[in-house]
């Protein structure tokens, strides 16, 4: 009665054992995308790559000393779309807006420099998954077009054009951050300038720092 007893127990084990083992090596496999997007757990977006709508601020200021002694440090502002988040090759789009302080003789007290202008990027990253979280180092490079304006000065008897544009070749290098969903960004860029006027003769090359916040579909 024992042995039938010991034998009956051990069936039953090893059927429940056994069962959804079988059960899961005969389930299919997850279907991989021939994109290769990086997956993490319980979360994952609808367009697959990753798709993020980013809002953000920071800092910047122009690396010449000319540029420098005419202005103060900039805040920034930043709206930016990101196409392939969770590939190694991705595309950015961003809209950049700065506004700096202006310290030169024959304007009025007050005055300061109006930034607006957009960016295109190629983007090349290393997306890791560590269960629900993605981290994805990146390096970016792409074209740009700024348009400055003098603002709040009635009186214009310097050197600074009224409003003027330029073209800029964004590089920037920084790191996102994905949680269910919920995307954090830092970054640094420099932006050498082409074409710059509105300061005079001065360079209009410039270098910031920044942080986004935003949601990846």
């Amino acid at each position: 009665m024992k042995t039938k007893w010991w034998l009956r127990t051990l069936g039953v084990a090893v059927v429940g054992v056994a069962a959804p083992l079988a059960a899961r090596a005969q389930a299919p496999a997850p279907a991989l995308s021939p994109m290769g997007e990086v997956r993490t757990e319980g979360y994952n977006p609808g367009s697959g790559f990753g798709v993020e709508l980013l809002l953000g601020g920071g800092y910047s200021n122009f690396t010449g000393s000319t540029a420098q002694s005419l202005t103060a440090g900039a805040g920034t502002w930043d709206a930016r779309m990101v196409f392939g988040s969770r590939l190694p090759v991705g595309f950015e789009l961003a809209y950049v807006g700065s506004a700096q302080d202006l310290t030169v003789t024959g304007l009025d007290t007050g005055a300061y420099l109006l930034g607006n202008g957009g960016e295109a990027s190629l983007r090349l990253g290393i997306p890791m998954a560590f269960g629900q979280w993605l981290v994805a180092p990146f390096i970016t490079g792409g074209v740009g077009w700024n348009y400055y304006s003098l603002q709040n000065s009635n009186t214009n008897t310097s050197i600074v054009l009224d409003h003027d544009s330029n073209f800029t070749v964004p590089l920037g290098v920084g790191i996102d951050g994905i949680y269910q969903g919920f995307t954090m960004n830092v970054r640094a860029t420099l932006r050498p300038s082409f074409d710059n006027d509105i300061l005079g003769d001065a360079s209009l090359t410039t270098w910031g720092i920044s942080g986004n916040i935003g949601f990846e579909f």
